[in-house]
């Protein structure tokens, strides 16, 4: 069985919010959005953040909506626009 990317004993991704979508924030381009293939990921249970590009990322977002966006915004993370899932 693969290994979770999350702390929990058994990992739902029902918990797992995206903070992130696709894209990346860093000093280099004056930490604005620049698009990638990497989304960074959140789980509500553990409080645990990753970055991947696994594929079941874009069932995370579709499944979840506006919600996940909403969250970023919410706790200080990277914020994204929910209509083009990239950042400012």
């Amino acid at each position: 069985m693969p290994r979770s990317p999350c702390f929990c004993e058994t990992p739902d991704r029902r918990l797992w919010r995206i903070t992130a979508y696709r894209c990346n924030h860093s000093a280099f381009n004056g930490y604005k959005a620049t698009p990638s293939d990497y989304s960074q990921l959140r789980c509500l249970r553990c409080g645990k953040f990753w970055r991947t590009k696994a594929a079941y990322v874009s069932g995370i977002a579709l499944a979840l909506g506006d919600e996940a966006y909403r969250l970023a915004e919410n706790d200080g993370g990277p914020k994204a626009d929910p209509k083009t899932r990239s950042g400012p």
